[in-house]
Formats: C-alpha cells, structure tokens, sequence
C-alpha cells in the first residue's frame, strides 16, 4: 500500500446545502476503486472550478481502503453542553504558516488561546517542536485525522485515563541512531512514567519520501510499504492503545542545510508526508498516532547548522525528535468503544 497526492480539478459546487454529499459523489467518481481519500484541501477556486489537491491511500494485494470512514460525512450534533468552553487551534501542515510552520512555533500561541478556555483541542503540528512539546495544560492532544471527524462531528472526544503506547522505529542501519530513539523512549519511561508496552524494530521499513511540492506549493510526499506497517500494528492489537512511529524520511541531501539556510523562508519539507503517513495509520486502524523523523545517517546528524532562525532553532538541536510523540501520550483518544488514550473518542456522539 502506499499514500499519494494527486491533484484534482471539481467543477464548482454552487451555494446551497448537502454540500458534503455532493463533494462525497464527485470526488468518487475523480479517483479508482483502489483509492480512498484521506487528506483533502481546496487551494484555489473560481466560479467554474475548485483546484484540490488530495491525498489517496492506494492498496494493493496486501491491504484494503474499504474501511476509512469518508471524510465528508457530517452529522449535525443535536445535543451541547454549555458548562465549559471548549475551543480548537488548528495550523495546517506543510504550508508554510507564519505562525506555527515551523518547529513548535505556534506554542505561544496555542498558550494565549489556551488561558481563554477551559479545553483547548489541538493537532500535533501545533506544538510539536522536536525534542521539545510543551503543550498546554489544559490541552488535549489530537491527531489531524481525528481532529477533522471530530469537527464533523462524526466522532466524540472524552477525557480518560492514561494509555499504552506502542513505538514502531525503523531498523536503522546505524545503530547508534536506532538507539538514539529507544533510549529516549527508556528516558520517558524512567524520568515520569510513560507506559510503553514495546519498541518494535521494523524491517523491512515502511519508507517516507519528502521533498515533495505541490502547485500551490504544499510540502507533501509519498509512502510506500504502509501494507507491511499495518500487518505489524495489527499483529500487537491489544497491547497498546496509542501508537508512536519513527522513520527515515528521505529528501535529498543538500535540503537539509537549504531549509536551515533559507531563514524561515522554506516550507518545512518533512511534515507534509508525516500527516500523510498518520492520517492513514489513524484512518485505517482507529487508533492515535504520532511520527516523528530519525536522521537517515551520522552525517546528516553531525551537519553544523550554525545560528538558525529562532523558529527552526529545536529541529537544529534535537537528536531522536521522538518526545514530540510521547509528550503528550496521556492525551489522545478512544474510537468503537475501546479506551486508546487520554482523550476518548466515540462514536455516533
């Protein structure tokens, strides 16, 4: 299985209701049978055609898109609870945002929005900024996918207990770099508690490519081998309730030093393909997910960056970027009735 963009010119649906449903058919009949929609965005429209660009779980042989819930359905909530004042922050990925487009840089942000509520819901590209996640208290921490059937109000959101968490890491061929992540993981084990039930080695890896644009000019990518991810995840069902991923994403060589050179000027190359990777992990298993990138060899580790733009400046000096994942693994959710996390998700609400 892997995970594409493809973009996609619709003829303009005019004002009016039963807009989802309509989205829902003419994005049916613009892609195969063997895809399924789990990222959608509309970057430019007119009177006559609205330009999108999506992303689409292609399966093969080794894998099924039947079960990934349609992004367009809706359901209209017929009860509210006024007690508390619940609000959500959202920073789209892979866009270049001004605040919040970079590494963790809209935490401040996120901190204001959230002294003006009780509950501030937000996404990881939020507040994740490598080695460093400092999310609100009051936060709770969800992944895009999720956060897009929650608004829709497919799924429902409910505090709980803590989770389980199970890592997936690449078998890098470096092992320091392999250990690098499972002693961060050890770290947050033994300094507060984290519930890790394992570290999984992975091989062959599922494989992120990055570095890729779109014509609006999104970062976006490819995954392939998301079949053999899924089998894995799938294989230890039970054992966890929330899962945290870590691999290489491959960009070519010279981009690493070009991003941090470009003083904020570039658009972060890796995240776009992460959300593509966690929207479909999420989407196709109900369940929480997170990644987070390992250094594709020491060289690229040991690159000296010099003095960055303050908003790059936790990518610059993170090692594993694996505490962005666990941080906030307390705060995640629940969906067909099963516990996953700290917040729970339900359906039918």
């Amino acid at each position: 299985m892997r995970v594409i963009e493809k973009a996609i010119v619709l003829p303009a649906i005019e004002d009016g209701g039963r807009i989802f449903q309509r989205l829902q058919r003419r994005i049916s009949r613009a892609i195969v049978g063997t895809e399924a929609l789990v990222r959608f965005v509309v970057t430019q429209s007119d009177a006559r055609t609205w330009h999108c660009e999506v992303s689409l779980v292609c399966s093969n042989d080794n894998g099924s898109v039947d079960d990934i819930p349609s992004l367009f359905e809706f359901r209209r909530r017929s009860v509210c609870s006024s007690d508390k004042f619940n609000a959500v922050f959202v920073v789209p990925t892979g866009i270049g945002a001004e605040i919040g487009g970079h590494a963790g840089d809209a935490t401040p942000a996120a901190h204001v929005v959230a002294a003006s509520c009780d509950l501030l819901i937000l996404h990881p590209n939020v507040v994740n900024a490598s080695d460093i996640n400092e999310a609100p208290h009051n936060a709770m921490y969800v992944e895009g996918s999720v956060l897009t059937r929650f608004l829709m109000g497919t799924i429902g959101l409910q505090q709980v207990g803590s989770n389980r968490l199970l890592v997936v890491i690449d078998d890098h061929p470096d092992l320091h770099i392999a250990d690098a992540a499972i002693n961060t993981v050890s770290a947050a084990r033994a300094t507060y508690g984290l519930n890790c039930s394992q570290v999984i080695k992975m091989s062959p890896p599922v494989q992120l490519w990055g570095a890729m644009h779109t014509e609006s000019g999104r970062a976006v990518g490819e995954v392939r081998g998301l079949g053999r991810l899924l089998e894995l995840i799938v294989a230890h069902k039970g054992e966890f309730d929330a899962l945290a991923l870590a691999s290489v994403i491959r960009v070519p060589h010279n981009l690493h030093l070009d991003y941090f050179n470009s003083q904020g000027q570039m658009v972060n190359p890796w995240g776009g393909v992460e959300a593509m990777l966690t929207h479909a992990v999420s989407s196709l298993l109900d369940l929480p997910s997170a990644h987070a990138p390992m250094f594709e060899s020491r060289e690229i580790e040991n690159l000296e960056t010099g003095i960055v733009e303050p908003r790059m400046s936790a990518e610059a000096v993170s090692t594993s970027f694996l505490p962005q994942n666990y941080r906030r693994s307390e705060i995640v959710w629940s969906m067909g009735g099963f516990v996953c996390g700290g917040c729970g998700v339900s359906r039918n609400p």
